[in-house]
């Protein structure tokens, strides 16, 4: 298993399948529509890439990065490809990509009263044993928890902030439905 990443624009070759992907991949009120996921993509600090090991397209990924830090936008791996280790390969090659920065993801918080409760379990587990670690920081976002988890230490939010801000203002400029997530720390845990 030897993967590699060809960067995604608006003259890749396998947009139909990057396509089918993103459209398999992520629920409705969380995807961002293809054709400003491929616009997104050519902004300065952003990576979207797909990712091959050979000839298999394997997935895609997008990351937002400033000088510090790398936020893990997206993840996915095409449907066929699933279960055959290549999550895990493909955040060992993100990391290798960005080898100076902190990469910071997000996944749905843990609830045991949400629908997907063992998906959100499995995925959680998923980014623990790939060298992620919960930081204790949330935000809230279109009416779902999300968890926020780092592969290096993180303190406090000012290492997550600029990167969430600079994803809403991308919200703004390509008309998507607005990225204004209210973030909170479990020290100062929103109360219900």
């Amino acid at each position: 298993m030897s993967i590699y990443a060809v960067k995604i624009d608006d003259n890749f070759p396998d947009l139909s399948i990057v396509r089918e992907i993103n459209e398999e991949a992520f629920p409705v009120d969380e995807r961002v529509p293809f054709d400003k996921l491929i616009l997104m993509a050519q902004e300065e600090g952003i990576s979207l890439s797909a990712v091959y090991d050979g000839s298999d397209f394997i997935g895609f990924y997008m990351v937002i990065f400033n000088e510090v830090n790398a936020y893990l936008a997206f993840i996915a791996i095409r449907k066929s490809q699933r279960s055959k280790g290549y999550g895990g390969k493909l955040l060992q090659f993100i990391a290798s990509q960005y080898p100076d920065k902190k990469i910071i993801l997000d996944i749905e918080r843990e609830d045991p009263q949400a629908t997907n409760y063992d998906q959100r379990l499995a995925r959680q587990k998923f980014y623990l044993n790939n060298g992620f670690s919960l930081t204790g920081f949330f935000f809230d976002y279109a009416n779902v928890e999300f968890e926020i988890l780092a592969n290096k230490p993180l303190y406090d939010l000012d290492d997550a902030v600029p990167l969430l801000n600079h994803m809403r203002l991308l919200t703004l400029k390509y008309d998507i439905e607005e990225f204004k997530p209210e973030i909170y720390s479990m020290r100062n845990a929103k109360k219900n």
